[in-house]
């Protein structure tokens, strides 16, 4: 019988008689397995003589806890992010993934079954005819082609009559983007300053004085329009009239023009001021009222409404119109209907691939959602699995990973450019923030610039080069040069000449000959080999799947080797911090020290790797010589060696662990423990030049010094703030939304005092998130143009975390679940599936061999 195929445990006893006591047989059929589960299976005898079993075995032997390999089929369709089908099998396995289908595998892996998907592209959803048959998914489950069925499957009430539903396993809620309100037409402009009304009493004002004018000049019409026209805007009449019913009337209307033409000419002014935009789509009530189709591929987004009696709502329900892929994708760049979408719990959308990256631009998410809906998985009535699917899916919620899925998923196989536009569609997008001119404007948002010299007291050259870089911008400023008063005025310029003063006093007093002598301080310490090996820490978060390496002097005590006075020391939030020395002719970038622990010969990338490389670029590219390939080496160990390597054939620039390894130097402990952002430029093959040769070396060396200064204008600056005012310590998180895939810059800078902050960036497209303890998060995009004179402005006012109905909303690392043990929503953290999703996108960002 094909009914006994869907039930465990159906145990039939057979009686068998002989001379002298009845015996019954126990037996039942193989339900587990791949295959041949209609073959019987004999469990055991139980006999009316000794009143016992005779192997006293289990007559119910199916649990369900392992099923040996059965095959369960699943019916389901490709539908983004829930199922994700015909996918590379070399990349994913069985070349499927998607929210539920996880939740499928995961079901199969803990009872040891075998998953077989049965797909219906065609009729999707489906549906239910009233004779029991179906198509579809619906069909297959009803029709018992299928023991399961998912991809977005809403706790439907007429498919429940036909079907058991599994416990929610998603929470959606159904919405609509609608197209985005443009600007007003021009020709509209000059009505805009009244409403209709006012402009409908103006006009009845100006019927009932020309009409008075008439009957003042005793019944005659001559002028009366031009007349009463002309006083309603304020223009001067030559003849008042003798009479006196003539004068009062043209009074009155003197008076009735004044206080118009103020009134229209203060509107108009606003509104040249500030745009006007149609009235956007936000509700239910707006999208009727509009009369607006609305609609998808499938009826199935209406399911849930179909038994409503409310005419809103059926209305609403009349507007809905189904359409090919093709039309939709079509439609999406006509504004001529709104777009149904689903809302997921971990803040991403379910939205049909016919609306593209560019369409998406054209509109914005409604603020009212249409109705919320759990999505379940469906199985046939009575169905043996689903006690076993309810528990897996409570597992599932309260360990956090269906939350974790829908991230991966997304990140994995959404288009994020789409996910992104919708989720900031409501947002402004002009980065550039109105507000009125304060004090805090001329105190902050100023990057700050720190260029060091001479750390190694026998490298002098940098020393030079900064002493007369501090008199030429004098000199410049003095000589009203615009360039550099405007460099002066947008930037705090910080100089040390010289940081190690006491080897250079020790250098020169012996004639700066020696390679070595002054190197260190009269301690005898190289500076930059000194600082706290802040890399050591970073690595090893990177190893322990940690994502922190920013502001590390907190942990410092993680280091195996004591730091003196590592905790009591502070550094400035600086921009562009530049250390100069000289050895070689080359502009060296961050790490300096090497993962692995190499000496030399390995790419160490910071998360700024990029906007590294083109602030030390533009020293290199501004000098007389340090890219030139055509340049000689310089000789290490004397004239007659051969020369080193040049660097000007790799642009004069090179990344510090490449070139070779060092623990404890400046420009890494800056980058780790402070907002600053530094490198270090060797100028030179003579680490003590002549005076005579000093002039030349500035000529070569000053646009590159000036180059390095306006680098502390790219990418964005802006402020942090609250109601109450501003934020210190808030966080600065960015998202690189420029290549096809979303790359975070696991590197965070922080606000100062005045809630300021500075974040080099490189030209792109970026998601910058702004976050405090106690506020909600913010989101803005900005686009960093290819160049810059000042950084983009970017300003973000957070909103307190409050108190409401007596519960507390928790800050963004904690979510409430649906899922409800006892009385009590649960509360879990977030960190589980950040990391797992964080791990996710380094194994994308590392290239395959």
């Amino acid at each position: 019988m094909k009914e006994t195929t869907f039930i465990p445990n159906v145990l039939i006893v057979v009686p068998s008689f002989n001379k002298s006591y009845e015996s019954y047989d126990l037996i039942t059929h193989k339900y587990i397995g791949p295959s041949n589960h209609n073959q019987p299976l004999y469990l055991d005898m139980w006999s009316s003589f000794t009143k016992e079993f005779y192997k006293n075995n289990n007559l119910f032997p199916h649990d369900m806890s392992d099923m040996y390999g059965k095959v369960v089929k699943v019916a389901c369709f490709t539908y983004k992010p829930y199922v994700l089908l015909d996918l590379n099998s070399t990349l994913v396995p069985f070349g499927r993934d998607g929210m539920e289908i996880r939740i499928i595998e995961e079901f199969c892996r803990w009872i040891n079954c075998s998953v077989e998907i049965v797909r219906d592209d065609e009729y999707q959803w489906g549906e239910i005819y009233k004779n029991m048959t179906g198509v579809g998914v619906l069909g297959s489950l009803v029709e018992d082609r299928v023991d399961l069925g998912i991809t977005a499957l809403y706790s439907w009430y007429e498919e429940y009559l036909a079907l058991d539903f599994s416990a929610p396993c998603i929470r959606t809620g159904i919405t609509c983007i609608a197209p985005a309100p443009r600007l007003l037409a021009s020709w509209e402009t000059p009505f805009l300053p009244f409403t209709l009304y006012i402009w409908i009493a103006i006009f009845f004002t100006f019927i009932y004085a020309s009409i008075a004018l008439t009957f003042a000049q005793g019944g005659s019409t001559k002028n009366v329009f031009l007349t009463t026209f002309g006083m309603m805007i304020t223009q001067s009449q030559s003849d008042v009239g003798r009479s006196w019913r003539i004068r009062s009337i043209t009074g009155w209307l003197l008076m009735t023009g004044l206080v118009l033409d103020n009134a229209y000419g203060g509107g108009l002014a606003s509104t040249f001021t500030v745009p006007k935009y149609e009235k956007s789509i936000d509700t239910i009530q707006d999208i009727v009222d509009k009369r607006m189709e609305w609609g998808a591929t499938h009826d199935a987004w209406i399911f849930s409404l179909a038994l409503s009696q409310e005419p809103l709502i059926r209305q609403l329900v009349n507007q809905f119109k189904t359409y090919s892929f093709e039309e939709l994708e079509r439609k999406s760049f006509s504004r001529s209907m709104a777009f149904s979408i689903e809302k997921l719990p971990a803040g991403y959308y379910a939205i049909g691939e016919y609306i593209t990256d560019k369409a998406v631009l054209d509109f914005t998410i409604m603020l009212e959602d249409f109705y919320y809906e759990q999505c379940v998985v469906m199985l046939r009535k009575s169905s043996a699995y689903t006690n076993k699917m309810n528990e897996l899916i409570g597992r599932l919620h309260e360990s956090g990973l269906l939350l974790a899925w829908e991230t991966q998923v997304a990140l994995q196989h959404l288009n994020y450019q789409v996910q992104l536009e919708v989720k900031l569609s409501r947002s402004k997008k002009d980065v550039e923030n109105i507000e009125p001119l304060a004090l805090r404007h001329v105190l902050v948002n100023k990057p700050e610039v720190k260029y060091v010299g001479n750390i190694h007291g026998n490298e002098v050259l940098g020393r030079e080069l900064l002493l007369g870089l501090a008199d030429y911008l004098c000199e410049q400023y003095s000589q009203n040069d615009p360039n550099i008063r405007s460099l002066i005025h947008k930037t705090r310029i910080h100089l040390l000449p010289s940081m190690n003063p006491d080897g250079w006093q020790l250098s020169t007093n012996f004639g700066g000959q020696d390679y070595l002598l002054g190197r260190g301080n009269n301690h005898s310490v190289d500076l930059n080999r000194n600082f706290p090996d802040l890399d050591a820490i970073t690595f090893e978060f990177e190893r322990l799947g940690i994502n922190h390496n920013n502001h590390l002097l907190k942990d410092v005590t993680r280091l195996a080797a004591p730091v003196i006075g590592a905790r009591n020391s502070r550094c400035n939030p600086l921009d562009n911090v530049n250390t100069v020395c000289a050895e070689l002719l080359v502009a060296n970038y961050p790490y300096d020290e090497s993962r692995s622990g190499a000496l030399a010969s390995e790419y160490s990338a910071s998360p700024d790797d990029d906007t590294f490389k083109e602030i030390a670029m533009a020293y290199a590219n501004a000098h007389a010589d340090m890219a030139s390939v055509n340049r000689p080496g310089c000789h290490v160990n004397g004239p007659d060696q051969s020369e080193a390597y040049n660097f000007g054939k790799q642009g004069g620039v090179t990344n510090g662990a490449d070139w070779y390894s060092l623990k404890g130097g400046m420009q890494d402990f800056n980058y780790l423990a402070t907002n600053a952002f530094e490198i270090t430029l060797e100028l030179g093959c003579k680490k003590y030049p002549l005076e005579n040769e000093l002039e030349n070396e500035w000529n070569r060396n000053r646009e590159a010094l000036l180059a390095y200064l306006w680098k502390a204008h790219i990418g964005i600056k802006g402020i942090v703030s609250d109601d109450t005012g501003f934020l210190e310590n808030a966080i600065i998180s960015v998202v690189n939304l420029t290549g096809h895939t979303p790359k975070p810059i696991r590197h965070d800078v922080t606000t100062g005092v005045y809630g300021d902050y500075y974040r080099l960036l490189t030209p792109g497209r970026y998601e910058v998130t702004a976050s405090h303890p106690g506020h909600y998060p913010a989101q803005r995009i900005v686009t960093v143009p290819q160049r810059q004179s000042s950084a983009r402005i970017l300003n973000f006012k957070l909103e307190p975390i409050r108190y409401e109905d007596g519960a507390l909303f928790f800050d963004p690392p904690f979510i409430r679940y649906q899922h409800v043990v006892g009385d009590q929503p649960r509360i879990y953290k977030r960190s589980l599936f950040e990391k797992v999703t964080n791990t996710l996108l380094q194994a994308r960002d590392t290239p395959k061999p």
